[in-house]
């Protein structure tokens, strides 16, 4: 299961044109947190759960996106959260 979590994140980075994860959890840095917040909502709007992460939790200036894969994701799922990322 270890193994097949880390391939669903991975072809998320890869589908989303992304540095290939290391983990489950993957970074989508955008810098500013109203841009992180920004992306956080409309991601939500199309039914996708992300979680802006901003100051003080990160330095100023990497707000971010935390995505975080498991098991039961499926591909179709991964492959529409990495085109709405590349989206935003």
């Amino acid at each position: 299961r270890v193994a097949a979590v880390l391939e669903k994140a991975r072809a998320f980075t890869d589908a989303a044109g992304l540095t290939p994860a290391q983990s489950a959890i993957v970074p989508v840095i955008l810098g500013s947190a109203q841009a992180a917040l920004g992306a956080q909502a409309a991601l939500e709007a199309q039914g996708l759960l992300a979680m802006a992460i901003r100051p003080p939790t990160v330095p100023k200036g990497t707000a971010r996106l935390r995505l975080t894969f498991s098991a039961a994701h499926d591909s179709a799922d991964i492959a529409r959260l990495a085109a709405a990322v590349r989206g935003l």
